[in-house]
């Protein structure tokens, strides 16, 4: 697999379309270098919560924690409902939640890390970019 070179710049991260459960990891797909990969497999750009935005629960913000946003669980005062490790977690209204049978991480410096995500031929997400 041809793997970027390196990850974004953290200014120019990309829309979450999915949380990864427990840990809150910000997945952002990359649909260019995804169409390199093996039939199933989706590249992700990941983006770890601050250790602030993990403490009070922040589950729907990009960067930062944002008071404004009426859908994040920090925000409502509430812990997050995103519990699963196994689950991504659907942030964009069109896909579901997805149970990928894989997740392979590759790490570069910075804020930024890649992941390649292996989902079944029969998850909504798949069969919508195929």
């Amino acid at each position: 697999m041809a793997f970027p070179e390196s990850a974004p710049k953290y200014n120019h991260y990309g829309d979450v379309t999915f949380i990864r459960g427990g840990v809150l990891d910000r997945f952002s797909i990359d649909l260019d270098v995804s169409k390199r990969l093996r039939k199933g497999h989706y590249w992700f750009w990941v983006f770890e919560p601050t250790p602030h935005m993990f403490e009070i629960q922040c589950d729907h913000c990009k960067k930062r924690h944002s008071p404004k946003n009426i859908e994040c669980s920090a925000t409502l005062g509430l812990m997050s409902s995103f519990k699963n490790p196994n689950v991504l977690y659907s942030r964009v209204e069109e896909y579901d939640n997805v149970s990928p049978i894989s997740l392979s991480m590759v790490e570069y410096d910075g804020k930024i890390n890649g992941c390649v995500v292996h989902l079944s031929p029969d998850n909504i997400y798949a069969r919508s970019n195929k």
